[in-house]
């Protein structure tokens, strides 16, 4: 990926139809794998909602995004990646 503003990297992903809302926290980033911490909430069916802080990994190729994997954890993201603190995008 190109030195380009990764600071808003996931913004307006999903769409709200979806059921969740996702707020980004941390970017990190090397070579084609994206990881972004995000605050997620769901909707739930009875109008309440569940919140938790997750990792999603974005892989690209040619500049497109390839692949998204959702993890329960920035942790496991990092992990799942090899991707590590030094990767934060400032």
């Amino acid at each position: 990926m190109p030195a380009e503003d990764t600071s808003s990297f996931a913004t307006g992903w999903p769409e709200p139809a979806a059921g969740i809302e996702l707020a980004q926290l941390r970017v990190f980033h090397r070579r084609d794998v994206v990881v972004v911490e995000q605050h997620a909430t769901w909707k739930l069916p009875d109008a309440s909602a569940s919140t938790r802080v997750i990792g999603t990994v974005f892989r690209l190729a040619a500049a497109v995004v390839a692949s998204v994997i959702r993890y329960d954890s920035l942790d496991q993201a990092l992990a799942a990646t090899g991707l590590l603190a030094d990767d934060e995008v400032p």
